[in-house]
């Protein structure tokens, strides 16, 4: 699996508009591996993907939440149960 997520990301890396899907609420993209899904923050201007966090589909939506309610930029953090 660690093999296939960097490959992926490698290719993310190459061509992001064509690998990433906008998250709902959230200013942040995912990228699909399988059963697995990668969260990332990319600077367009800079070119740069930043991977925020990684883990199992049925799981890691649930740990994340958008904070920003005042239009100020995007805060991703977990949330504490």
């Amino acid at each position: 699996m660690q093999e296939r997520l960097v490959r992926k990301l490698q290719q993310v890396a190459k061509n992001p508009r064509r690998h990433l899907s906008r998250l709902r609420g959230v200013d942040a993209f995912k990228v699909r591996v399988g059963d697995y899904r990668v969260i990332v923050d990319v600077d367009w201007k800079e070119e740069t993907v930043y991977v925020l966090t990684l883990g199992h589909r049925r799981t890691i939506y649930r740990h994340w939440t958008h904070l920003d309610q005042r239009g100020q930029d995007s805060i991703l953090e977990p949330l504490r149960d």
